[in-house]
């Protein structure tokens, strides 16, 4: 009797519909042109018939549209896709030109511009906005992200900003104030302030020494310019769409200085300090060694209040 039993039980979990494991939403990947090349990306899109969706932009460096690269591997921007697609939000995110599936679109690295990063994040906002059951659109911005998003969210085609570990000054001037922190004085610092003066003032950095070819290489130096003399400060207090800005107290990376410099520029944005949270997104020590394992760990879960306060930002009408 209990293998009979047993046999009808497997039958009817066979053939009826199972509502605890009914997918919430769906993905399937995502194409736009640009001038130079395809990007690749990835759509999630709720079951229901309209929805709110987040377009997520990635940080600086190779990382790809779920927030990996070749040093680091996070899975941030997917966690935050998958549960966003759980509060029946759809997003969309990338791999920045040149990374991952969008490498072809790359193109020269001597010929890119910050503008280029604006310009794709706008080409997919055209794309989201030209899928059906799409009704607003948001940007959220991971650091140097943010202030392309931000830049983006000028255009007035989106409805709303998420600014996450964004930088409050100038690149230069974060440079300036990492490279004292982590070089000892004498002849490469000095070098490395000599250049970063040389690009703020539009000229190219010909004597940069090889040492700081990771950030200062000759082909590298025309988008350094071109990045320079953006104010994160001062192009969001440019916004008139709602806005939030969450920093993460543990972030060593983008510090809590930053967040309210953007505070300051942006004083009617909601303002979100996460004690806890690093620059990868997740619950960590504020000591660096301690954090190694969340730039490495894909697995280490998402810090438990961020998607409370995106999902809050992006559901309120």
């Amino acid at each position: 009797m209990f293998r009979i039993l047993s046999a009808l039980t497997l039958i009817l979990l066979t053939i009826l519909p199972s509502h605890a494991t009914e997918a919430l939403w769906v993905e399937n990947e995502a194409t736009v042109e640009t001038p130079t090349g395809t990007l690749h990306g990835s759509f999630i899109r709720p079951m229901g018939e309209s929805f709110d969706v987040v377009l997520i932009i990635a940080g600086s460096g190779p990382t790809d549209r779920n927030g990996n690269g070749p040093l680091v591997a996070t899975d941030a921007y997917g966690m935050v896709a998958r549960a966003l697609g759980e509060a029946q939000i759809g997003s969309l995110r990338y791999d920045k030109r040149g990374i991952a599936a969008s490498a072809a679109a790359g193109g020269r690295e001597e010929d890119l511009r910050f503008q280029h990063f604006v310009d794709d994040a706008l080409a997919w906002v055209d794309w989201l906005r030209a899928q059906q059951g799409v009704r607003r659109i948001f940007i959220l911005g991971h650091s140097e992200g943010a202030l392309v998003g931000t830049l983006a969210a000028q255009s007035g085609k989106v409805d709303g900003l998420l600014s996450v570990a964004g930088a409050g000054e100038r690149i230069s001037d974060g440079l300036r104030r990492q490279l004292r922190d982590g070089l000892p004085e004498g002849p490469l610092l000095d070098n490395a302030l000599e250049t970063i003066a040389l690009l703020e003032r539009g000229e190219p950095a010909p004597n940069a020494n090889v040492m700081l070819y990771g950030v200062f290489r000759p082909s590298v130096q025309p988008y350094m310019m071109s990045w320079m003399p953006l104010d994160p400060a001062a192009e969001i207090a440019k916004l008139t769409v709602p806005v939030m800005i969450i920093q993460g107290s543990n972030d060593f990376q983008v510090l809590v200085r930053d967040a309210e410099l953007l505070h300051a520029g942006k004083p009617d944005a909601q303002y979100v300090l996460i004690e806890g949270m690093n620059h990868t997104l997740k619950a960590s020590e504020a000591d660096r060694a301690a954090q190694e394992p969340t730039y490495a760990d894909p697995t280490i879960p998402l810090h438990p209040e961020l998607m409370g306060h995106v999902v809050g930002f992006v559901g309120r009408e």
